[in-house]
C-alpha cells in the first residue's frame, strides 16, 4: 500500500505486517499517489514544486519526474511510451471552474474522470472523443464542498468520489446520477477507493484515520433503492424479437430478457 501526507513524505507499506519497505519525498506537500495497473510503478504529485514523479514501486528509484504548472484547470493525459526529455501532452481538457484535485481512468480506459474544487466531478469519454461535440457528463450534486479524489470501481460501474465536506459519494457512472453518500469522517476525506472485489469503499481522512465501509449489499439499501425509483424508467432491448421495452430501475435487467410480447408467446398454457 502506497501513502503519501503533508509531511511531504510517500511510504510504501507491506499491508500484512505493516512494514515499511520503503520512502521517499517531495519538495512540498504530497498530494496525490496511485500504483500504475499493473503495479510496477508508481505516480506522485507534488503541490508546491508542481511535479509529478514516477518510481520503481519494487526498490523506490525514481524513474522520472515531469514539471507541470499548477492549478490552471485543465487536465493534461501524456503517453509515457513517447517521453523522452521533455513532454508533450497528448490530450488537454478543460470543463472546470476551479483546480483539478484528482483524475482516474476507467479500467478498460475508456473513461477519465476528473475531480475538482468546483464540487463536481466530470466524465471525459476519451476513447470516442464524443466530449469534443458534447462536453463532459457532469456529476453535481453530491458534494457541498471541494472534491479531493475519485476513483473507479473495477467493473467501471461505479464511481466513490471524497470531499472536504467529510462525506463520501458512490456514483452510479452508467445513468450519472449518485447511488449513496458515506458519512462518518470528523475531518476533510483525503481519497477514497474500491477493494477489488467491490465489497469495500476504503477512505482516509484529515482526522487520521483510515476507514473500511462495507457495500457488499448496496443495492439492497433503502436509500438506492428510493434513488433507483426517483430514476423513473430505462430503455432496453428484447433478446428475441429485438424491440426496445422499458423497464424501472429497479428491476433487474439480468432477469428481463424479453419484452411483455415475448413472454406471453413462450409462456405455456394449462
Amino acid at each position: 500500500m502506497v501513502s503519501g501526507g503533508w509531511d511531504k513524505r510517500m511510504l510504501v507499506r507491506d499491508v500484512t505486517t505493516g512494514q515499511i519497505l520503503w520512502q521517499a519525498s517531495h519538495e512540498g506537500v504530497l498530494t496525490s499517489c496511485n500504483y500504475s495497473s499493473d503495479g510496477k510503478y508508481i505516480v506522485s504529485g507534488g503541490d508546491m514544486d508542481f511535479s509529478i514523479s514516477i518510481w520503481d514501486a519494487k526498490d523506490g528509484v525514481l524513474i522520472r519526474k515531469l514539471k507541470l504548472t499548477s492549478m490552471d484547470q485543465t487536465t493534461r493525459v501524456i503517453d509515457m511510451s513517447m517521453y523522452k526529455d521533455e513532454y508533450t501532452a497528448s490530450l488537454t481538457l478543460r470543463g472546470h471552474g476551479n483546480v483539478i484535485s484528482d483524475a482516474s481512468f476507467s479500467n478498460d480506459e475508456r473513461i477519465l474522470a476528473t475531480a475538482s474544487w468546483d464540487k463536481n466531478i466530470q466524465l471525459w469519454d476519451v476513447s470516442s472523443g464524443t466530449y469534443r461535440k458534447t462536453g463532459p457528463v457532469t456529476l453535481k450534486k453530491g458534494h457541498e464542498g471541494s472534491v479531493s479524489s475519485c476513483c473507479f470501481s473495477t467493473d467501471d460501474k461505479m464511481l466513490v468520489s471524497s470531499s472536504f465536506d467529510q462525506n463520501l459519494v458512490v456514483w452510479d457512472v452508467a445513468n450519472s446520477v449518485q447511488k449513496f453518500s458515506l458519512k462518518g469522517h470528523n475531518g476533510w476525506v483525503n481519497d477514497a477507493a474500491f477493494s477489488k472485489d467491490q465489497k469495500w469503499v476504503l477512505s482516509c481522512s484529515q482526522d487520521k484515520t483510515i476507514r473500511l465501509w462495507n457495500i457488499k449489499n448496496l443495492d439492497d439499501l433503502p436509500v438506492v433503492l428510493e434513488h433507483k425509483k426517483n430514476m423513473g424508467l430505462r430503455i432496453i432491448k428484447c433478446q428475441k424479437c429485438e424491440k426496445q421495452f422499458s423497464i424501472t430501475q429497479v428491476d433487474n435487467a439480468e432477469k428481463k430478457k424479453l419484452c411483455v410480447f415475448c413472454r406471453l408467446k413462450t409462456r405455456t398454457l394449462p
